[in-house]
């Protein structure tokens, strides 16, 4: 999906003046679920099996993530995800990334 498939999908859950603070963490958490199975997607698309493969659809899902951001600033002037929130979520869950981000 691209950044703007997600935007249509999720903007009105992401709504910080409608949304309660509990229905935005679960849609963020199903966002954030949704682009971490696409990565697993593109990769058996792809037929990886080397890191550096899987490091560069990441990098890929992580501007997605932030072009998403964008959208979601140009419509409510802030958003409730974060820049670089996918890329900060895997270096911090596997720290070895961070030097090969």
């Amino acid at each position: 999906m691209k950044a703007t498939d997600y935007y249509n999908k999720y903007q009105e859950r992401l709504d910080p003046l409608t949304a309660t603070e509990v229905e935005l963490n679960a849609a963020v958490k199903e966002l954030f679920f949704e682009f971490g199975k696409e990565v697993e997607v593109i990769s058996n698309t792809r037929h990886s099996k080397d890191d550096k493969v899987t490091i560069s659809i990441l990098r890929e899902q992580n501007q997605k993530w932030n072009a998403l951001c964008r959208l979601l600033e140009k419509r409510w002037g802030c958003s409730v995800i974060l820049p670089d929130g996918f890329k900060n979520f895997w270096v911090h869950e596997m720290p070895g990334l961070k030097e090969r981000w």
